[in-house]
């Protein structure tokens, strides 16, 4: 976040738990952090979704809920976790009031559409809460229809490191904001590019440098990217191949993780300071590989 220039080990180490937590995903649905979130629900949100806190610094205290989370709420508990006023009054009671002294460097969250009920996600949470939520509510707001990343920029000035990051170019701005270190991700079909918002060009991408992003990652044992395909091959099946749409979508999504891993990891400059930072990754394109 911000311009001043050393918090990046800390920040990169959990994207990089994140590229795995997001490898897990692919995985455990036979397909295909540090305050770390993940917000798994389906199409029309149900019972079946979840919220899962995949890690917390020692100072958040998140406890074992009496009553499930609203997905409206999402926004303002992230924003209660970084140590800042949720702009609402909670009505979940999972996060206790943490240390006066102690803020989480950033959020990171996933939002992962398309979990069916019977798919086995290989992520041992330290916390999971049934979400509830109705048609048209969104995980991103704070209070007044506005973002937990504008909330945090408009907070510290526009100095935050705010990205969001989807297949979808609707979601991606659906989570972002305004302030100078704000960046909207999308994969553009017609192009085959994943673009950006004008303040975050170099996180844009061309097909090649998806593949070389996908091909620089240190994949577990089973899986494999060769060329344009991506395979888990200790099933034999499913190839994902960026020449398939559906695939091309997964992929990018999955590559812009990485991307924005391997900037942080060459700009320290990005995130050596005492600013929060927000970091969003919708996975809006899962859903359209199931069969």
């Amino acid at each position: 976040a911000g311009k001043v220039p050393n918090r990046l080990e800390n920040k990169v180490t959990s994207l990089k738990l994140s590229v795995l937590v997001f490898l897990g995903v692919f995985a455990s649905c036979c397909l295909a952090e540090r305050s770390l979130f993940l917000r798994k629900k389906e199409s029309e949100a149900n019972s079946q979704s979840r919220f899962a806190v995949l890690h917390a610094p020692g100072y958040v205290n998140f406890v074992e809920p009496s009553v499930a989370l609203p997905a409206k709420e999402v926004g303002a508990v992230s924003a209660f976790a970084l140590g800042l006023a949720p702009g609402k009054t909670l009505t979940w009671d999972g996060l206790s009031p943490g240390s006066l002294f102690h803020r989480p460097r950033a959020n990171i969250m996933f939002v992962v559409d398309g979990v069916n009920p019977g798919d086995l996600l290989r992520v041992s949470p330290q916390q999971s809460s049934q979400l509830t939520a109705d048609a048209g509510q969104s995980v991103h707001t704070v209070a007044g229809g506005k973002t937990l990343g504008a909330h945090v920029s408009d907070l510290f000035h526009g100095s935050p490191l705010v990205v969001s990051s989807s297949a979808r170019k609707q979601d991606a701005n659906a989570a972002g904001a305004a302030g100078e270190n704000s960046v909207a991700m999308f994969y553009d079909h017609s192009t085959k590019q994943v673009l950006t918002s004008p303040t975050g060009k170099a996180l844009a991408m061309t097909t090649k440098q998806m593949e070389d992003s996908l091909a620089s990652l240190q994949l577990p044992a089973g899986y494999r990217f060769d060329r344009n395909t991506f395979a888990i091959v200790s099933h034999g099946a499913p190839v994902l191949s960026m020449a398939q749409e559906e695939s091309a979508s997964f992929l990018a999504e999955l590559a812009s993780v990485q991307r924005v891993v391997s900037t942080l990891s060459a700009d320290s400059q990005l995130v050596r300071d005492n600013i929060p930072d927000v970091l969003t990754f919708s996975v809006s394109s899962l859903k359209d590989l199931h069969v």
